[in-house]
């Protein structure tokens, strides 16, 4: 007996698109699960990959969050503004109007001295 197939919400759909962008951006080392997939995750309850950015629906649109690593090599502000476009652009694409794109460097490898870098 075969299980049916479940498709995946649009919201689902538009969420891995986008990580699948960022996670193909260059210079982005890592993707971070957000806490309370840390959480989940401990207490034996699987978080999913798509987890990892958070979507919430605001009074102007919907409002997206992710949590990066930056390659040592690689300016932080300029990986975080590609991940911010990419994910902007991936969701207008999968018609969610939306009101930002919030991106935290979490810096990993890196190499430059300066702030941000």
């Amino acid at each position: 007996m075969t299980e049916p197939t479940v498709e995946p919400t649009p919201t689902e759909a538009a969420r891995t698109a986008a990580i699948t962008e960022v996670l193909e951006t260059d210079g982005v080392a890592e993707v971070f699960p957000p806490t309370f997939a840390i959480v989940r995750a401990l207490s034996s309850r699987p978080a999913s990959p798509t987890e990892a950015l958070r979507l919430r629906q605001g009074t102007e649109g919907t409002e997206a969050r992710i949590d990066i690593g930056v390659e040592a090599g690689h300016r932080a502000t300029d990986v975080a503004r590609a991940v911010q476009q990419k994910i902007h652009t991936v969701l207008l694409g999968h018609g969610l109007k939306m009101a930002f794109v919030a991106v935290t460097v979490l810096e990993h490898g890196r190499a430059d001295t300066g702030p941000w870098n």
